[in-house]
């Protein structure tokens, strides 16, 4: 009997210990998974835009960078990571969308004056002109004090909130365009349907770090310090 009791324990502690083993390849092989979409995404993020284009195809706000209103109410909307302006209608829906150098997801500040939309940028020290998402006009090297007149003319702001006439337009990190009209204290509420993906750098490198936690808390031999404790133990 007490035989028969030891052969069920070794068989359960067997089963186990092998499950325990493909569970810990099954989360190794996630976390690898995971490093690498999060490091190739994370990647593909470090490009920049090297010329002026329009483009209909819309994409996530993950780093908003102002904001602006037309005469017909349409809403301009900066992304600082795709280099560009998204347009939308008073809806909310999506119009177009048109991007400019600032070197590499770089600061740049926008206003608006006749429908006309008036861009500086930081890195390229850039100034650009468009109107309904083509470019009308660029001056290169502008220097810092022309950058300072243009900001002020054109009243330019990379802040996520824009006042004409009566009326405030601020957006919120739900992409939620809010509009306070002082004139009567009323408030609408413009729901932007802007797609999640791609993600954002920050949340690609997110997943990175995530699974290059995972693989080195399950593989702890492959951790840095042990192997390199290990080297200077063979020398």
């Amino acid at each position: 009997m007490k035989l028969k009791n030891n052969t069920i324990i070794k068989r359960v502690l067997a089963f186990v210990s092998v499950s325990i083993l493909i569970i810990k390849r099954v989360l190794t092989f996630v976390a690898v998974c995971m490093l690498v979409f999060g490091g190739v995404g994370f990647c593909s993020k470090m490009g920049s835009v090297s010329s002026c284009h329009k483009y209909y195809k819309q994409y996530p706000l993950n780093d908003k960078n102002g904001i602006a209103v037309d005469s017909e109410g349409n809403i301009y909307i900066g992304e600082g990571e795709t280099e560009s302006i998204q347009v939308y209608d008073s809806l909310g829906n999506f119009q177009y969308g048109f991007s400019f150098p600032t070197g590499g997801g770089g600061w740049f500040a926008f206003g608006i004056k006749e429908d006309k939309i008036n861009i500086v940028t930081a890195r390229t020290d850039s100034y650009f002109i468009f109107d309904k998402g083509e470019l009308i006009y660029s001056e290169k090297e502008i220097g810092y004090n022309r950058c300072g007149e243009l900001e002020t003319e054109y009243h330019m702001t990379a802040e996520n909130t824009f006042s004409t006439g009566s009326k405030t337009y601020d957006i919120s990190s739900l992409n939620i365009v809010s509009v306070e009209d002082k004139s009567n204290g009323k408030v609408e509420k413009i729901h932007l349907d802007v797609p999640v993906w791609p993600f954002s750098a920050w949340v690609f490198w997110r997943i990175a770090a995530i699974g290059m936690i995972m693989f080195f808390v399950l593989n702890p031999e492959f951790c840095p310090s042990r192997v390199n404790k290990h080297k200077k133990g063979m020398m």
